[in-house]
Protein backbone atom coordinates (compact mmCIF):
# COMPACT_ATOMS: atom_id res chain seq x y z
CA UNK A 1 0.00 0.00 0.00
CA UNK A 2 1.37 3.37 -0.94
CA UNK A 3 -0.25 6.40 0.56
CA UNK A 4 -0.05 10.13 0.28
CA UNK A 5 -1.28 12.62 2.79
CA UNK A 6 -2.77 15.83 1.51
CA UNK A 7 -4.20 18.55 3.73
CA UNK A 8 -4.81 16.26 6.70
CA UNK A 9 -8.53 16.21 5.91
CA UNK A 10 -8.45 13.53 3.25
CA UNK A 11 -6.13 10.71 2.32
CA UNK A 12 -5.25 9.00 -0.92
CA UNK A 13 -4.69 5.25 -0.76
CA UNK A 14 -3.23 3.60 -3.83
CA UNK A 15 -3.31 -0.15 -3.77
CA UNK A 16 -1.02 -2.43 -5.72
CA UNK A 17 -1.39 -5.50 -3.50
CA UNK A 18 -4.64 -4.95 -1.68
CA UNK A 19 -4.76 -5.04 2.09
CA UNK A 20 -7.24 -4.20 4.79
CA UNK A 21 -7.34 -0.44 5.30
CA UNK A 22 -5.77 0.37 8.69
CA UNK A 23 -8.39 2.12 10.87
CA UNK A 24 -5.79 4.09 12.80
CA UNK A 25 -4.80 5.92 9.64
CA UNK A 26 -8.36 6.94 8.82
CA UNK A 27 -9.37 8.75 12.01
CA UNK A 28 -10.44 12.37 11.57
CA UNK A 29 -10.48 12.16 7.78
CA UNK A 30 -13.23 13.91 5.88
CA UNK A 31 -12.81 11.97 2.62
CA UNK A 32 -10.94 8.98 1.27
CA UNK A 33 -9.73 8.39 -2.28
CA UNK A 34 -9.11 4.78 -3.32
CA UNK A 35 -7.13 4.33 -6.52
CA UNK A 36 -7.58 0.94 -8.17
CA UNK A 37 -5.33 0.22 -11.12
CA UNK A 38 -5.43 -3.58 -11.15
CA UNK A 39 -8.11 -6.21 -10.61
CA UNK A 40 -9.70 -6.19 -7.16
CA UNK A 41 -12.83 -7.45 -5.48
CA UNK A 42 -14.75 -6.26 -2.46
CA UNK A 43 -13.27 -8.90 -0.14
CA UNK A 44 -9.81 -7.44 -0.63
CA UNK A 45 -10.78 -3.97 0.60
CA UNK A 46 -12.81 -3.85 3.81
CA UNK A 47 -15.08 -0.80 3.49
CA UNK A 48 -18.04 -1.88 5.63
CA UNK A 49 -16.98 0.17 8.64
CA UNK A 50 -16.06 3.20 6.53
CA UNK A 51 -19.00 3.54 4.19
CA UNK A 52 -21.15 5.15 6.91
CA UNK A 53 -18.51 7.54 8.17
CA UNK A 54 -16.60 9.28 5.38
CA UNK A 55 -17.17 9.88 1.66
CA UNK A 56 -15.25 7.34 -0.41
CA UNK A 57 -14.14 8.36 -3.89
CA UNK A 58 -13.12 5.42 -6.06
CA UNK A 59 -10.70 6.08 -8.92
CA UNK A 60 -11.01 3.06 -11.17
CA UNK A 61 -8.28 2.51 -13.73
CA UNK A 62 -8.36 -1.28 -13.75
CA UNK A 63 -10.98 -3.89 -12.96
CA UNK A 64 -13.18 -4.10 -9.87
CA UNK A 65 -16.23 -6.07 -8.88
CA UNK A 66 -19.68 -4.49 -8.69
CA UNK A 67 -19.90 -4.85 -4.89
CA UNK A 68 -16.78 -2.73 -4.35
CA UNK A 69 -18.05 -0.03 -6.71
CA UNK A 70 -21.43 0.04 -4.94
CA UNK A 71 -19.78 0.60 -1.53
CA UNK A 72 -18.08 3.78 -2.77
CA UNK A 73 -20.02 7.04 -2.83
CA UNK A 74 -18.41 8.51 -5.95
CA UNK A 75 -16.80 6.49 -8.72
CA UNK A 76 -14.64 7.97 -11.45
CA UNK A 77 -13.41 5.55 -14.11
CA UNK A 78 -11.12 5.65 -17.10
CA UNK A 79 -12.31 4.49 -20.50
CA UNK A 80 -10.45 1.19 -20.11
CA UNK A 81 -11.81 0.38 -16.64
CA UNK A 82 -14.07 -2.62 -16.07
CA UNK A 83 -16.69 -3.38 -13.45
CA UNK A 84 -17.08 -7.13 -13.58
CA UNK A 85 -17.65 -7.79 -17.28
CA UNK A 86 -19.00 -4.30 -17.99
CA UNK A 87 -17.01 -1.65 -19.80
CA UNK A 88 -16.91 1.79 -18.20
CA UNK A 89 -19.42 3.05 -20.85
CA UNK A 90 -21.87 0.28 -19.93
CA UNK A 91 -21.31 0.91 -16.20
CA UNK A 92 -22.05 4.62 -16.72
CA UNK A 93 -25.33 3.78 -18.49
CA UNK A 94 -26.29 1.52 -15.56
CA UNK A 95 -25.31 4.33 -13.13
CA UNK A 96 -22.65 2.20 -11.43
CA UNK A 97 -20.10 4.96 -11.99
CA UNK A 98 -20.54 8.73 -11.91
CA UNK A 99 -18.23 9.77 -14.71
CA UNK A 100 -15.66 8.61 -17.24
CA UNK A 101 -12.51 10.72 -17.01
CA UNK A 102 -9.32 10.77 -19.07
CA UNK A 103 -6.56 8.74 -17.43
CA UNK A 104 -4.26 11.78 -17.44
CA UNK A 105 -6.62 13.83 -15.26
CA UNK A 106 -8.59 11.29 -13.21
CA UNK A 107 -6.47 11.50 -10.04
CA UNK A 108 -6.45 15.31 -10.18
CA UNK A 109 -10.23 15.38 -10.50
CA UNK A 110 -10.61 13.02 -7.53
CA UNK A 111 -8.30 15.20 -5.43
CA UNK A 112 -10.30 18.31 -6.34
CA UNK A 113 -13.52 16.54 -5.28
CA UNK A 114 -11.98 15.47 -1.97
CA UNK A 115 -10.76 19.02 -1.35
CA UNK A 116 -14.24 20.45 -1.98
CA UNK A 117 -15.78 17.86 0.34
CA UNK A 118 -13.19 18.30 3.09
CA UNK A 119 -13.03 22.09 3.00
CA UNK A 120 -16.59 23.18 2.31
CA UNK A 121 -18.76 20.70 4.17
CA UNK A 122 -19.48 20.03 7.80
CA UNK A 123 -18.01 16.59 8.59
CA UNK A 124 -20.73 15.65 11.07
CA UNK A 125 -23.43 16.55 8.54
CA UNK A 126 -21.72 14.46 5.86
CA UNK A 127 -21.45 11.52 8.24
CA UNK A 128 -25.14 11.86 9.18
CA UNK A 129 -26.12 12.10 5.51
CA UNK A 130 -24.21 8.92 4.67
CA UNK A 131 -25.81 7.11 7.61
CA UNK A 132 -29.30 8.30 6.63
CA UNK A 133 -28.88 7.19 3.01
CA UNK A 134 -27.10 3.88 3.60
CA UNK A 135 -29.07 2.73 6.63
CA UNK A 136 -32.28 4.41 5.52
CA UNK A 137 -32.51 2.42 2.30
CA UNK A 138 -32.69 -0.77 4.39
CA UNK A 139 -35.64 0.52 6.45
CA UNK A 140 -39.34 0.98 5.87
CA UNK A 141 -40.26 4.59 5.00
CA UNK A 142 -41.55 5.48 8.47
CA UNK A 143 -38.45 4.08 10.20
CA UNK A 144 -36.20 5.86 7.69
CA UNK A 145 -37.92 9.17 8.40
CA UNK A 146 -37.49 8.59 12.14
CA UNK A 147 -33.78 7.93 11.61
CA UNK A 148 -33.45 11.11 9.56
CA UNK A 149 -35.24 13.18 12.23
CA UNK A 150 -33.05 11.69 14.96
CA UNK A 151 -29.86 12.47 13.03
CA UNK A 152 -31.07 16.02 12.32
CA UNK A 153 -31.79 16.68 15.99
CA UNK A 154 -28.34 15.35 16.94
CA UNK A 155 -26.71 17.65 14.38
CA UNK A 156 -28.65 20.68 15.52
CA UNK A 157 -27.03 20.53 18.97
CA UNK A 158 -23.42 20.53 17.70
CA UNK A 159 -20.81 23.26 17.71
CA UNK A 160 -20.66 22.96 13.91
CA UNK A 161 -24.37 23.85 13.66
CA UNK A 162 -23.80 26.97 15.73
CA UNK A 163 -20.72 27.82 13.65
CA UNK A 164 -22.66 27.39 10.40
CA UNK A 165 -25.45 29.69 11.55
CA UNK A 166 -23.01 32.27 12.91
CA UNK A 167 -20.95 32.24 9.70
CA UNK A 168 -24.09 32.66 7.61
CA UNK A 169 -25.25 35.65 9.65
CA UNK A 170 -21.75 37.17 9.52
CA UNK A 171 -21.53 36.49 5.74
CA UNK A 172 -18.32 34.48 6.00
CA UNK A 173 -17.21 30.92 5.32
CA UNK A 174 -17.74 28.54 8.25
CA UNK A 175 -14.86 26.85 10.02
CA UNK A 176 -16.28 23.41 10.81
CA UNK A 177 -14.41 21.35 13.41
CA UNK A 178 -16.40 18.15 13.48
CA UNK A 179 -17.71 18.85 16.99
Amino acid sequence: MREQNSNGKFRILKFQNFQKIPKTELRNLRALILIVDSGVNEDEIKLDELENSIPIILVLKGKADKNLVEKCHICLATENAKIGNLSSSEALKKKLINRIVAETSIETEAIEMAERISEKTAPLAVKALLKAVIEGEKLELEEGLRLEAELFSQLFSTEDAREGTKAFLEKRSPNFQGK
